[in-house]
């Protein structure tokens, strides 16, 4: 039987690092760019902090709309509250006057059936 040759992944993965270190292109890397000039850039760096600005008044706006929203909910939470206590008012009252109707149709039934007697 002959004898298979066997290589790992780890074998693979030490080869392949050993391959990306020892390239001699990654010095290339480490050398500093060349600096744009500075003049050149100048309408657009005026431009970027003009959008800037307006971003930034965008977000107060943003914000300032979020907090009059965030007040009113508040408001709009405190009414249902109270149309919530209202209406369990309502309930109870609804709820006892039709207990005293039913205790007065008992009693005229009770006095009804004496009468009949």
């Amino acid at each position: 039987m002959a004898k298979k040759s066997y290589i790992g992944i780890g074998t693979l993965m030490r080869k392949k690092l050993s391959d990306i270190t020892n390239n001699s292109d990654s010095q290339h890397n480490l050398l500093p760019l060349p600096l744009p000039a500075i003049d050149a850039d100048i309408p657009s760096i005026q431009q970027l902090l003009t959008e800037r600005t307006q971003l930034i008044q965008l977000i107060a706006e943003k914000e300032e709309l979020i907090e009059s929203n965030g007040a009113e909910l508040r408001r709009i939470q405190a009414d249902i509250k109270k149309l919530q206590l209202q209406n369990r008012n309502l309930a109870q009252s609804n709820s006892l006057m039709l207990a005293e109707l039913n205790l007065g149709r008992d009693k005229r039934k009770m006095l009804q059936h004496e009468i009949s007697c």
